[in-house]
């Protein structure tokens, strides 16, 4: 061993510490030796006392600044939601990134250009998500059975695992010293094993150039500011009347010149047991569905309704077979401008509410229906479409002055519709003064 050879001098120890207290012990004997010009060198005892008492300190300063984010999660036991908390001394400027999977399951490949997806047998097989998460302060993942904390990467990880959903596990790395979240969801048919052997290999590349819009990491308050909260609550101001002419806001008033936006009535409900003779044209892609989904008297069929809920931090399913009705409505839109209107989404839909005893409106929990006849509770019959393509079939434009009469078809499960209410501003835009969506009761 060489005497002046710091390198080899040591046993092996952490990479950081390694490179920092030799590049102090070198820096030091480089500056003895300036300083000696031949006289008696120090002993190598006292030299590593100092460099370890240099690099100690700087260490514990050092290490205080490198964390450029602190988090830390909480469980909602009743709801299954974790909630992840994160905080900054001060404002961190973020570039964008592109991550790099360095291990992918045998016979998964990207989805197109996006480098976000990967799947085996395209949309309709097993996916993998990859995708950076560290612009917002508060990040929630609900139906968390089970939360792991571990090392993944050379990082802090946590791997979330979700009971009975299809998207059954969920990795986060924390970069803690880079400013960076990466998430990781997978499918229930991949192995947790694999999942974490993807984690194991991520790499990431920080954007430049024109793709490199910085932006504020961990920017979003987890409270708005009194000024802008926002009263989501439904009243009875929220209700309207069949035959009563209202305007579409579509957006917040704060957003959008509400006179661009036509007026609508809806001029008639009609619940029916069976199809009524309308144009084939109007069923866009629902014709061949609503024809084998029907009786040779033109009722339909009872299907077999599958709902999940959440017990016993698990998603668990339940079926029952239920009867079907149709609904026909009848909606006169209207443009009073003196300019034409284009691309005015005609698509309201079904939602199911309660009335509280404070005489507002709540919604009935219903899990999302993978059901094609009645996915969101939208219309499967639009007879005024001015599109011909299937994603933009429920448009149509008005020209100046013009008056419009549009017929609407539903499938809706029989025992929901004395609690089904015809919805507009689907978006949800909510003002200050308080939610603008616009309700019409089904039945009487």
């Amino acid at each position: 061993m060489r005497e002046d050879n710091w390198k080899d001098t040591f046993p092996k120890v952490p990479e950081v510490f390694h490179h920092r207290l030799e590049n102090t012990l070198q820096s030091l004997e480089e500056a003895e030796r300036k300083k000696s010009h031949g006289r008696i060198k120090w002993k190598k005892s006292l030299v590593l006392a100092a460099a370890l008492g240099l690099v100690i300190g700087l260490s514990l300063t050092v290490y205080a600044a490198v964390h450029l984010f602190t988090v830390h999660g909480e469980k909602n036991e009743e709801t299954g939601t974790y909630t992840y908390y994160f905080e900054t001394e001060k404002e961190l400027e973020a570039a964008p990134i592109k991550i790099i999977p360095g291990y992918l399951p045998e016979g998964f490949a990207a989805e197109g250009d996006d480098y976000c997806k990967y799947s085996k047998g395209g949309n309709n097989g097993e996916g993998i998500t990859i995708i950076s998460n560290n612009w917002s302060s508060k990040l929630s993942v609900p139906y968390v059975s089970a939360q792991e904390e571990t090392e993944l990467n050379g990082v802090r990880a946590e791997i979330l695992t979700r009971n009975g959903l299809e998207y059954n596990h969920i990795i986060l790395l924390f970069y803690e010293e880079e400013g960076q979240v990466i998430e990781i969801m997978a499918s229930d048919g991949i192995s947790l094993d694999e999942v974490k052997k993807v984690a194991d290999n991520i790499t990431y590349e920080v954007l430049t150039g024109e793709e490199a819009d910085t932006y504020q990491a961990f920017s979003q308050s987890k409270e708005r500011e009194p000024d802008m909260e926002f009263d989501n609550t439904i009243k009875k101001s929220n209700m309207i009347q069949v035959g009563e002419e209202v305007q579409d806001l579509g957006v917040s008033k704060y957003e959008l010149d509400t006179t661009a936006q036509p007026f609508y009535c809806v001029d008639n409900i009609e619940v029916s047991d069976t199809i009524q003779e309308l144009h084939k044209e109007g069923f866009g892609v629902y014709y061949d569905l609503v024809r084998e989904r029907c009786n040779s008297d033109g009722s339909l069929k009872p299907r077999e309704r599958v709902e999940r809920y959440w017990e016993d931090d698990e998603m668990k399913t339940k079926s029952e077979t239920v009867g079907m009705k149709f609904l026909y409505v009848t909606l006169t839109l209207q443009n009073k401008t003196g300019e034409a209107m284009t691309d005015i989404s005609v698509y309201p839909c079904i939602r199911f509410l309660q009335e509280e005893e404070d005489g507002t409106y709540s919604f009935i929990d219903r899990d999302y229906e993978w059901d094609e006849l009645v996915r969101e509770n939208s219309p499967i019959y639009f007879d005024q479409s001015d599109y011909s393509e299937p994603q933009h079939f429920f448009f149509m434009d008005l020209k100046a002055g013009e008056t419009r009469e549009v017929h609407l078809l539903y499938a809706v499960d029989e025992d929901r519709i004395d609690t089904g209410y015809l919805t507009f501003n689907l978006g949800g835009y909510y003002s200050r003064e308080g939610c603008t969506d616009q309700y019409l009761k089904i039945t009487d």
